[in-house]
């Protein structure tokens, strides 16, 4: 995803400093949840288009036993 906005620019509308933006886009640093409101916003996406897609788990298989 690209929004034409440098790190700075970005940090001082989210309320961060640039060092934040970039552990954020490293993903060392996760964001709360309003926080990703405001990036969201300052890039114009949904914040959901912000997160990792969800993995898929396979059921686990269970063994019962008679009793």
């Amino acid at each position: 995803m690209q929004a034409n906005l440098t790190q700075e620019l970005l940090a001082r509308e989210i309320g961060v400093t640039r060092a934040s933006v970039t552990n954020i886009e490293k993903g060392v640093q996760a964001p709360p949840p309003y926080r990703l409101v405001r990036i969201a916003t300052a890039l114009s996406v949904e914040p959901a288009e912000l997160l990792p897609p969800l993995r898929v788990l396979a059921p686990r298989m269970t063994c019962l036993r008679a009793g």
